[in-house]
């Protein structure tokens, strides 16, 4: 029986995306020294703090979910949080 490590990081990640019909979608991220292949994109959505915005994907990759983030004034990206099946 597997466990699950449930993590909010905040952790900086690479991610390797497609702009498609005025759309991003992830396709790939690197976190620590392990890249994930994203499976399935499970949500989008919006958040702001102040007068700043953040794109959320919510995103499956074996058997594992992750909320990836984007920051639109810094133009960087975070691992939000990360349920992996350990």
């Amino acid at each position: 029986m597997q466990s699950e490590a449930y993590t909010q990081e905040a952790d900086p990640i690479g991610v390797l995306v497609a702009f498609r019909d005025r759309q991003v979608t992830p396709i790939a991220f690197h976190w620590g020294k392990k890249r994930y292949r994203v499976e399935r994109v499970n949500l989008t959505y919006r958040r702001r703090d102040g007068n700043k915005l953040y794109y959320h994907f919510a995103v499956s990759s074996q058997d594992n979910t992750f909320d990836l983030c984007f920051d639109t004034i810094r133009l960087e990206w975070c691992l939000w949080r990360a349920n992996e099946n350990i």
